[in-house]
């Protein structure tokens, strides 16, 4: 997770190592089960796009919280990823994530 949610979701411990495409790299390899992002346009694609594709290629799910195209060839558009190793898990993460604006 980047950043702080604005209520507690009921874990243990959470994780902020700074930089998406690290965390994206996570959940691809199966070090963790999710990641999110909770500013509502933190990330330009240069931050995200390489390890978005690790994601997908490694069979988890990624898009933007907000059902933006994640991939834009707009370099002033910003997007706040999300990614899970399962649909249900995705699921459930964006479920609890829009519940934070």
């Amino acid at each position: 997770m980047s950043g702080l949610p604005r209520h507690h979701y009921g874990w243990g411990q959470f994780r902020v190592l700074g930089a998406s495409a690290p965390d994206l790299c996570l959940v691809a390899s199966g070090v963790v089960d999710a990641w999110c992002d909770m500013h509502r346009g933190g990330h330009g694609l240069w931050d995200y796009a390489a390890s978005a594709l690790v994601c997908i290629e490694a069979g988890a799910v990624v898009a933007d919280v907000f059902g933006r195209d994640l991939f834009t060839p707009d370099p002033t558009e910003r997007r706040s990823p999300i990614a899970a190793a399962t649909q249900e898990l995705f699921d459930a993460f964006l479920e609890e994530r829009l519940k934070d604006g």
